[in-house]
């Protein structure tokens, strides 16, 4: 797990060999509800989610694929499905 500046390192000394997947919130109400909930203070959550905006945007111009990260159980079964999906020769993007 990495964050999106992370992840363009990766891709400019990996190039092909590195696959992205981006995991987003649901919502932005949802991650402000997650940070509060890890107990972060009231402007470290808005912070946070104001800087989530943009890199959001810059992760899914790098991700190869993406996926909503809304339930634990079925956002590791997508991302299981993404990956064999690329061992195996085809590359669903979501």
């Amino acid at each position: 797990v990495i964050e999106v500046q992370g992840a363009r390192q990766i891709l400019e000394r990996h190039g092909d060999d590195a696959f992205m997947i981006l995991l987003e919130p649901p919502s932005q109400a949802v991650q402000t509800e997650r940070l509060r909930g890890r107990g972060d203070d009231e402007a470290a959550v808005q912070r946070r989610v104001a800087a989530a905006l943009n890199e959001l945007a810059d992760g899914r111009g790098i991700a190869h694929a993406t996926v909503v990260n809304d339930d634990l159980a079925r956002t590791v079964a997508e991302g299981m499905r993404i990956l064999e999906g690329r061992l195996t020769g085809g590359l669903p993007t979501q």
